[in-house]
C-alpha cells in the first residue's frame, strides 16, 4: 500500500499533464480531502471531477486509456448519472480513485443536477475559464439527509419474503446450488437493512469507519 503521501503527490502529477489537454475544461478535488478538517490516512481514496469538452469527451467517457497516466490499472467499476459517468478505479500500487467525468455543456447546468457531488465541499485544483470557477462556487447546498421511506422498507421485506421461499422451494427440491446462491441475498438484504439503520442513527450516508454498524 503506498504511503500517506500518495494523495499530493498524485494531484500534482495529474494537474501537470491534464491541466495541458486542452480537452480538459476543469479539474475538481471532491470528498475527504476538500473539508476543511480532513481526516485522511493511506487508505483514502481520492474524489476527482473532470469537466471535458463536449467534442473530446469520448476520449474520456468511455475510453479508460487515459486514466493509465497515474500507472497500471488493477480494476475499474463504472456507472453512469443522468449527468456524468463515475469510473472507481484501483491502481495495482492500492491507489484508489474515483473518477467524475462531465462534458462542459452539462456542467454548464450544474445546479440542475439531481446530485451535485460539488455541494458537498471542493478544491478547484484547475479551471480553464472564469465561467468555469464560477459554476463550481455557486454549487447549492447538498440535500438533507432523508433515510428510506416506508415503502422502500415494504419493497425490501417483500424481496426478503419472495427470496426466502424460491431458496426453500430449491432446496426441497434438492437444488442446493441455487438454493444457497438466492440464500445468500437474504445475508445481503439484512446487511442493507443494518446500513439503513445506521444512517437514520448518524444522519449521513457518508461514513468514515463503521459507527453503529460494526456491531
Amino acid at each position: 500500500m503506498p504511503g500517506i503521501t500518495w494523495h499530493d503527490a498524485t494531484i500534482t502529477k495529474l494537474h501537470t499533464i491534464l491541466s495541458n489537454d486542452e480537452a480538459v475544461r476543469g479539474i475538481f478535488q471532491l470528498g475527504s480531502f476538500a473539508g476543511a478538517h480532513a481526516q485522511v490516512d493511506a487508505w483514502s481514496d481520492l474524489d476527482l471531477l473532470l469537466v471535458v469538452a463536449d467534442e473530446a469527451i469520448e476520449q474520456f467517457d468511455p475510453s479508460s486509456a487515459w486514466r493509465e497516466i497515474l500507472g497500471d490499472v488493477y480494476a475499474i467499476d463504472s456507472y453512469q448519472h443522468a449527468d456524468y459517468s463515475t469510473f472507481r478505479t484501483f491502481y495495482t500500487d492500492g491507489r484508489h480513485i474515483d473518477w467524475l467525468i462531465a462534458a462542459q455543456s452539462s456542467f454548464m447546468h450544474l445546479n440542475a443536477w439531481s446530485n451535485n457531488p460539488l455541494a458537498y465541499g471542493y478544491n478547484i485544483l484547475y479551471a480553464a475559464s472564469e465561467r468555469i470557477q464560477t459554476l463550481a462556487e455557486g454549487s447549492t447546498p447538498p440535500i438533507p439527509f432523508l433515510p428510506p421511506s416506508e415503502a422502500d422498507f415494504k419493497q425490501l421485506v417483500n424481496s426478503f419474503r419472495f427470496k426466502g421461499m424460491l431458496a426453500v422451494t430449491k432446496a426441497a427440491r434438492n437444488d442446493l446450488l441455487i438454493a444457497e446462491h438466492v440464500a445468500l441475498d437474504l445475508v445481503r438484504d439484512c446487511l442493507l437493512l443494518a446500513m439503513w439503520l445506521r444512517d437514520r442513527e448518524t444522519g449521513t450516508v457518508h461514513h468514515r469507519d463503521g459507527h453503529a454498524g460494526n456491531r
